[in-house]
């Protein structure tokens, strides 16, 4: 049986199938994409009339599938252990005191060898806030410091000391908030997909369903510039994150970044400009009244 689905797609293309299928008497469907209501905008004298609403049920791999993007690896669902939420915890207490000390870390870790080791320098071994960073990051099983030698203690734990723990609180906290909101019914971190058979991969630090829209969330702890070049980092990644939200999840999907460290007034305007709901630095300290907004806005 034939349906026509006039819900989204090129509006001339919508129109032309439109009238073909209502001269040849076929049903004629669109949903809204905000409230999920399914409208029969033409029906057979034998078929139900009724609009009715669509559960909300579609898994992220189901609905990644239907843009030809394929999950290659996701990361655990596990949740944390006690010692690392207390770390996280305090990370965000003590924000503004130690964003600096954070971005170091993040950069020790993106330039340790493959051994998971790094040498600090002498301004490093003197940095007194960076000493109390990694002090609490050893507390919490991540890494070892013996004078100016660092070593990571294993590949996951220098990911974590990359900026992976921001990206776990933020997957614990939308884990958290489905007894709250059940039309979130999937969420899932550390996805890697690549679009049909292409070779070129891609990242989503976190990605969850809401009302059968894709949100994808980047989480950065890097030290942004605060240069107004579009091909500042902070920039890149705006243009990055609004580029994987369309291949990955069309018109209807939505976007959020993340960032520990603060953002400058060009790149949320930029953000803004392209729909993207931008938390940074102090804000993270109500990061889950952000999320809560970010899932409940329809736009």
């Amino acid at each position: 049986e034939l349906y026509f689905n006039a819900s989204s797609g090129y509006k001339k293309i919508i129109l032309i199938g439109f009238e073909q299928f209502n001269a040849y008497g076929y049903p004629i469907f669109m949903v809204d994409k905000f409230t999920d209501e399914l409208y029969w905008l033409k029906t057979r004298a034998d078929q139900p009339t009724a609009d009715h609403h669509l559960s909300h049920e579609i898994k992220i791999s189901e609905y990644l599938k239907s843009f030809n993007t394929h999950i290659l690896d996701e990361g655990s669902k596990a949740p944390e252990p006690l010692a690392s939420r207390e770390l996280t915890a305090w990370l965000i207490d003590h924000i503004k005191q130690y964003d600096q000390s954070v971005a170091q870390l993040n950069y020790i870790a993106m330039m340790s060898g493959k051994d998971n080791r790094y040498a600090l320098d002498h301004h490093q071994v003197n940095n007194r806030n960076l000493l109390t960073v990694l002090g609490h990051f050893e507390a919490a099983g991540m890494l070892s410091l013996r004078g100016r030698k660092l070593k990571f203690t294993d590949s996951d734990s220098r990911f974590y000391c990359n900026g992976g723990w921001l990206e776990n609180h933020v997957f614990a906290l939308i884990y958290g908030m489905r007894k709250n909101r059940p039309h979130i019914t999937d969420v899932v971190k550390g996805l890697h997909v690549v679009r049909h058979n292409g070779v070129v991969k891609n990242e989503i630090d976190v990605a969850a369903m809401s009302h059968n829209r894709l949100h994808v969330i980047e989480c950065k702890t890097r030290k942004f510039s605060k240069s107004t070049d579009d091909n500042a980092a902070a920039n890149s990644a705006i243009y990055r994150l609004d580029t994987l939200k369309t291949f990955a999840g069309g018109i209807s999907s939505k976007a959020m970044l993340v960032s520990y460290q603060p953002l400058n007034n060009y790149s949320l305007s930029r953000a803004k400009d392209l729909g993207i709901y931008c938390c940074s630095h102090t804000q993270l300290k109500q990061l889950d009244h952000h999320l809560y907004r970010f899932f409940d806005t329809e736009s």
